[in-house]
């Protein structure tokens, strides 16, 4: 189907993808038209390919824990004390 830095995307990622997006809009590939398949086969390559190079340019992407720490910290007053916080 398509290649994404030697990383192989197979036909059985494609139908499972597609199958996963209709099961979130409540429908099966049965009821989508002829005429519309294939650009519901374009956009779920399309979001695929997407997906493989951001989780490989996230593998490669060090975060200091300090920076971590940081952007945690200013999260934190949007879900209340610090033990709440945690929990969620």
């Amino acid at each position: 189907m398509a290649t994404v830095d030697g990383e192989e995307i197979k036909k059985a990622d494609l139908d499972q993808a597609l199958k996963q997006a209709l099961a979130r809009e409540g429908r099966n590939f049965a009821e989508v038209p002829d005429e519309q398949r294939l650009h519901f086969y374009h956009m779920i390559v399309n979001d695929l390919v997407t997906e493989r190079i951001i989780a490989k340019q996230a593998a490669k992407t060090k975060v200091p824990e300090e920076e971590v720490g940081k952007v945690v910290k200013g999260l934190q007053p949007n879900f209340g004390p610090e033990k709440e916080f945690g929990a969620q």
